[in-house]
Order: structure tokens, then sequence, then C-alpha cells
């Protein structure tokens, strides 16, 4: 499985600010990160991209 970070989610949903991602976890809008040891959040290249996608079909603009 491919494991992405912060910076490369942003890039996917093409979002400005990390912000937006913490904001729409606790809102429980977005996936929930893995956390590896060094508590960085990691998420699913695949699982993100799945996200984007069905946000796209509900007509959610990103």
């Amino acid at each position: 499985m491919d494991y992405i970070g912060t910076f490369e989610v942003m890039k996917i949903l093409n979002i400005k600010t990390r912000n937006t991602i913490y904001r729409w976890m606790s809102l429980g809008k977005f996936l929930t990160p893995y956390v590896d040891k060094h508590g960085y959040f990691l998420w699913s290249k695949g699982e993100v991209e799945a996200w984007k996608q069905k946000q796209l079909q509900k007509g959610i603009i990103l």
C-alpha cells in the first residue's frame, strides 16, 4: 500500500493549507490518517483519490 503525507494530500486535493485537512478531519468529513511512530499523519494514496472522486460525484468542488 502506498502511503502519502499531508503535503501530497494537499496537492491531490488542490488545497493551500494543512488546516483545511485538519478541520475536515475534526468535522468527520475526511479520512482518518494512519499515524506513524514519529507522529506523522499518513493516508493511503488510493483512498485519498477515491475520496476525491466521491466528493466530485456529489458535486462538491474541492
